[in-house]
């Protein structure tokens, strides 16, 4: 899966610090994220600081926050105080060298594993900085904590820490039989697993409970846990789990969620060439019997 960068170990700890000549640095403009076109042994990759300082030396009116380490490498956000990133931060091109914005959904096939894995975690952060950059109680400008891994209001005091999303994605089963669905909305056209996210006061089981009722119509039972799986790409926790088949068979979709909910018999079961989500992961287990 998408976190999985073995042997290299991931460090969330936090840091109140300033960015060395080799940290990367990732600047982020809405759903995507600026890559670094350099005729190098990386290749395509995150700019450094030494990168950002040659080709940007005028840059002012920006700020740098430490995002997480992975082993000895260093992370590090670009925020800029100015509103249009395109007006600030034109894009650089000499020859070989270029800066391009790309689509974050690019980590989802980006090599190394680990800068995917920065990169799609790094969005995580942006999105809640971004969306906090006011207080929600007194509306002053918020400041990004110096102790902790937070946003803090100067005027009233208020904390707001990293949002993260919980949410329940399940494989249920009929004995050689697994539902797959396709989504209605969003560029994602492959096959999936029932997913949702877990609502106030619903544990992780009544969720599941929940959205394979409400997108397809079926119960299910033996609910049980599988693993979880951090996704930047969406400032979720994904919660997977299987279950059985319940009673009846008979799929109802809710069209405002799904545009096809099918079952597959295990030989039949489609895959994809490669897998870094936690759906790919159990829909290829089963795939395989090991599900």
């Amino acid at each position: 899966m998408l976190q999985d960068i073995f042997p290299k170990v991931y460090h969330p700890e936090f840091h109140y610090k300033d960015p060395a000549m080799d940290s990367y640095i990732l600047f982020y403009k809405g759903h995507e994220v600026l890559m670094l076109h350099a005729p190098t042994e990386e290749g395509r990759h995150f700019p450094r600081l030494a990168d950002i300082k040659k080709h940007y030396g005028n840059l002012t009116s920006h700020r740098f926050t430490y995002l997480f380490s992975v082993d000895e490498e260093q992370f590090f956000l670009l925020t800029l105080e100015e509103p249009e990133p395109d007006t600030a931060f034109p894009l650089y091109e000499d020859g070989e060298i270029a800066y391009r914005f790309e689509d974050i959904t690019i980590f989802r096939l980006f090599s190394p594993r680990y800068l995917a894995f920065a990169g799609a975690t790094g969005s995580h952060i942006y999105n809640w900085m971004e969306g906090n950059r006011f207080c929600g109680r007194c509306g002053s400008k918020t400041a990004v904590g110096k102790k902790e891994r937070s946003m803090v209001c100067p005027s009233c005091g208020q904390i707001i820490y990293p949002r993260i999303s919980p949410a329940v994605i399940v494989a249920v089963t009929d004995g050689d039989r697994i539902l797959l669905t396709k989504h209605a909305r969003g560029n994602y056209s492959h096959y999936a697993l029932v997913a949702g996210f877990i609502e106030v006061g619903e544990t992780a089981e009544d969720a599941i409970v929940r959205e394979v009722y409400e997108e397809v119509g079926l119960r299910i039972k033996d609910i049980r846990p599988y693993k979880s799986q951090p996704w930047g790409l969406s400032d979720t926790l994904m919660l997977g789990f299987t279950a059985r088949l319940d009673g009846s068979d008979r799929v109802r979709i809710q069209r405002e969620e799904l545009k096809e909910a099918t079952w597959f018999p295990r030989e039949q079961v489609p895959l994809l060439p490669y897998h870094v989500s936690i759906g790919q992961e159990m829909i290829e287990s089963f795939k395989r019997g090991l599900l």
